[in-house]
């Protein structure tokens, strides 16, 4: 019943939120409870930093330390791998400063607009990059057109030529996704990609 409650405030807090600071006690294996937190977060449109405290009480670091206890956290929460990942110590400060300088950032990556002659050019190297991929249905769907829509979090809408939003492949978002964190800055934000059938006559990529 504990437990029931505590995600609920957790999860009124998140409608409430831009920015939300996972802590994560690096010196604990990740817990089944904050391996299911990362679902709740990715699900929500709240930004994420991992802040993984008490960095100061791992012995014996070495300079790959970081990067290993970083593999180690994306393993087990693959969900936020758009997420920032910061070693800290609440005790010492350590890096207390950067943790402001941060969340400062992802807030900004909430309002990153993108204009239309980016997103036609963007699809269109994407194209070239990797085809659409067929989903469900017996046809492979052609994109029709690609705008974002909103911004804080950004979600972008994509039409396809088939009258099923399934008929493009879900890897092919995925993959749209990964690209434009490459090319853009979307640090720590959610972004999401809605499928829609064509409204209107597009001029096909």
């Amino acid at each position: 019943a504990l437990e029931k409650i505590g995600v609920e405030k957790t999860l009124d807090m998140l409608t409430r939120a831009d920015v939300a600071l996972f802590v994560l006690d690096i010196t604990k294996d990740i817990s089944t409870q904050e391996r299911h937190l990362a679902g709740v977060l990715q699900a929500s449109k709240v930004s994420v930093i991992i802040v993984a405290n008490k960095w100061d009480l791992i012995p014996n670091k070495t300079t790959t330390s970081v990067n290993d206890y970083e593999k180690i956290i994306r393993g087990f929460m693959p969900q936020l791998k758009y997420a920032p990942v910061l070693f800290t110590s609440a005790l010492t400060g350590q890096r207390a400063q950067d943790t402001f300088n941060l969340i400062t950032k992802v807030f900004q990556t909430r309002f990153t607009q993108l204009s239309n002659d980016e997103t036609r050019q963007f699809m269109s190297k994407a194209i070239v990059r990797h085809k659409p991929m067929r989903g469900k249905g017996v046809k492979s769907p052609k994109i029709t057109s690609f705008t974002q829509t909103h911004i804080n979090p950004p979600v972008f809408t994509l039409e396809v030529n088939l009258s099923r939003t399934d008929s493009l492949a879900t890897a092919y978002v995925r993959f749209l996704e990964n690209i434009l964190r490459e090319q853009y800055d979307f640090t720590g934000t959610p972004i999401r990609i809605k499928i829609e059938v064509e409204r209107k006559s597009h001029t096909t990529y």
